[in-house]
């Protein structure tokens, strides 16, 4: 089994940030989650409301895309919250951090495609309870360019298996089986 990090600089900067990410996350989430839940089901319910549909569906939308950013950033100065505390990488992108130093030409990649969480969302109407369990599906992973080229449209994980993209959970310090 391949060493997940080799550096131990890296690993200690990048499994940190993981870490505390991770628990501020655990901590805000449950609050992120309910206002966003809020917003999007009052959104909702006056969009039964407002005859101006197609301006207020593209609004709900623009919302929504922009909450599930919010969800999946790592608190932190902007250009470090897409990379640097999130938990998950491909293998590719930690070695290519560890031999550069840099985030150039890495992509904070949507493990469930964003369009496709909009669409369940909106397909839940008001149901505080589904659309709870669609937020947790907002998850992202750090990886290159290349690799994000390679992903297809699909469900979650099973892009990253498909593509051939092997996955690192920082918080478990291990390779991400193929079943997950």
């Amino acid at each position: 089994m391949r060493k997940i990090i080799d550096n131990k600089e890296i690993k200690d900067e990048l499994v940190q940030k993981a870490v505390e990410y991770n628990d501020i996350q655990s901590n805000s989430y449950e609050i992120k989650e309910k206002i966003i839940s809020l917003a999007v089901r009052t959104t909702l319910l006056l969009k039964d409301e407002i005859s101006i549909e197609s301006e207020l569906q593209w609004l709900l939308e623009e919302n929504i895309s922009n909450w599930i950013w919010k969800i999946t950033e790592s608190p932190g100065p902007k250009r470090e919250t897409k990379y640097k505390g999130q938990r998950y990488w491909s293998g590719a992108s930690l070695d290519h951090y560890q031999r550069t130093r840099s985030t150039k030409g890495l992509r904070h990649e949507h493990v469930f495609e964003r369009k496709k969480l909009i669409d369940e969302i909106v397909e839940a109407h008001a149901d505080e309870e589904q659309i709870k369990k669609i937020f947790k599906k907002a998850v992202a992973c750090v990886v290159l360019h290349d690799e994000h080229k390679k992903l297809k449209s699909g469900n979650g994980w099973q892009r990253y298996k498909s593509a051939k993209v092997e996955k690192v959970d920082l918080l478990e310090e291990s390779i991400i089986e193929e079943n997950k």
